[in-house]
């Protein structure tokens, strides 16, 4: 993955609330990559928006690393890290990695994008944009994991359903594929029931009319 040129290695003083300066606008810079800030925030001012946001990264941190670091909304030498290697992990214009080609796949799915691509290009980076923006996320163009999350979730959602209505069609026809169809669904084989007996209740009546 292509580094990010907004990375925060040379910072390692503590930057709070109240501070500002160059310092800040890179750190601002750096929570807008990842999509914790809009890019009206990057102004150098270190305000609640970036204490928020910098709360956010710390929580996460945590989480993911099963770790308790204070959550202050300061930028300390570790908060400054995980910044930095959160920016690098994610693609940008001009990355090309696994990830890039995935994405690009659901966006495909999602009608973002016409075509699957490796490079995340300027095409890609609107789709992106149009995604995020049809999603109440910040417009950053980049596949940070608030993007990426709020994808494949509506992915897997959207198969889900396709699977479900699949499982209810072969169903309703008494044409289950073993090999093809998933586990049977919940959701599907009580739909599949229900349309059964509405067919059988249908020929029923048209029985008793006739």
């Amino acid at each position: 993955i292509k580094m990010a040129e907004t990375n925060m290695s040379p910072m390692y003083k503590i930057l709070v609330k109240g501070n500002k300066g160059e310092d800040v606008k890179r750190l601002q810079s750096s929570l807008y990559v990842l999509g914790y800030l809009p890019k009206s925030g990057i102004d150098g001012d270190f305000g609640n928006g970036t204490e928020n946001a910098i709360k956010d990264i710390q929580k996460g941190y945590n989480k993911v690393n099963g770790l308790n670091i204070p959550v202050n909304g300061q930028v300390d030498l570790i908060t400054a890290y995980a910044v930095d290697k959160a920016v690098k992990a994610t693609p940008q214009r001009g990355s090309t990695s696994s990830m890039v080609a995935i994405a690009s796949d659901y966006l495909v799915r999602r009608k973002f994008l016409k075509t699957i691509k490796d490079t995340l290009d300027v095409e890609m980076e609107k789709a992106i944009i149009a995604f995020q923006s049809s999603n109440g996320l910040y417009t950053t163009g980049t596949l940070n994991f608030k993007t990426l999350s709020k994808l494949t979730t509506q992915v897997k959602q959207q198969i889900d359903m396709a699977l479900a209505v699949c499982t209810v069609k072969e169903i309703a026809n008494g044409e289950i594929n073993k090999d093809t169809a998933p586990p049977l669904l919940i959701t599907g084989i009580l739909a599949g029931a229900i349309i059964l007996w509405v067919m059988n209740k249908k020929k029923k009546a048209v029985g008793l009319v006739t």
